[in-house]
């Protein structure tokens, strides 16, 4: 969910600095999430090209969750019982 855009005392034409970053942002990431999914699909051959954009939306998401568990389990191992997140609070 976006904030409002409120501009107290300024030219309502000009746009603030946090919003020029925003607006580029927002434009960036979905050319960001293409690139990931056509690297996704490059990685996984023939099996990637024949799954669906949503299918394989769902494959990568499991994917990087499997990934997060395996890591935070190492990381357990190592560090007796805590993540790297958890010594760094």
């Amino acid at each position: 969910m976006q904030a409002p855009d409120i501009q107290l005392l300024r030219n309502p034409n000009e746009t603030s600095p946090q919003r020029t970053i925003e607006n580029a942002l927002e434009s960036l990431l979905p050319e960001f999430e293409e690139t990931k999914m056509q690297k996704a699909r490059g990685l996984l051959g023939k099996t990637g090209r024949k799954l669906t954009d949503d299918q394989l939306e769902v494959v990568v998401a499991q994917f990087e969750y499997l990934v997060g568990c395996w890591l935070d389990s190492y990381e357990r191992e190592l560090f007796d019982g805590k993540t790297l997140k958890d010594i760094i609070k």
